[in-house]
């Protein structure tokens, strides 16, 4: 194997690895997405006589780097999550409810509410105040 051989099989590895980095790089933010790295072999030798060979650098395989302590915890925690996005979701609709009543909110309502309560306890016999 000549020289060129060698450097071509080299250059075919780094082209892999970039390709490779890029992917990791593209879904990293991608929920499920384990980064995968490249097992390189270089050189081999040859058993029989004990000689080198000059192969250059070869691809072994692709592997999947998983964090199985992570792992496990998220799957974990799946179920308090769950319950967790629902409760978020009730608040949610329960803040919308009270977000409609009026320009002001539940908090100017119940402000004018015992605003009127306050005036009708001060003058209970006044016909208008026991309307309003």
């Amino acid at each position: 194997m000549s020289g060129y051989d060698i450097g071509i099989s080299g250059l075919n590895v780094a082209q892999r690895a970039i390709e490779l980095i890029g992917n990791n790089i593209a879904n990293a933010g991608t929920d499920g997405y384990h980064r995968q790295e490249l097992k390189i072999v270089p050189v081999e030798f040859d058993t029989a006589t004990g000689n080198l060979i000059m192969s250059g650098p070869r691809i072994q395989g692709v592997r999947r780097l998983i964090a199985s302590l992570l792992e496990g915890e998220i799957t974990r925690q799946q179920p308090t999550m769950g319950q967790l996005e629902q409760e978020l979701r009730a608040l949610q609709s329960v803040e919308n409810a009270f977000g409609v009543m009026g320009t002001g909110g539940l908090s100017t309502a119940l402000g004018k509410f015992f605003g009127s309560l306050s005036k009708l306890a001060a003058e209970p016999t006044f016909s208008a105040r026991r309307q309003e």
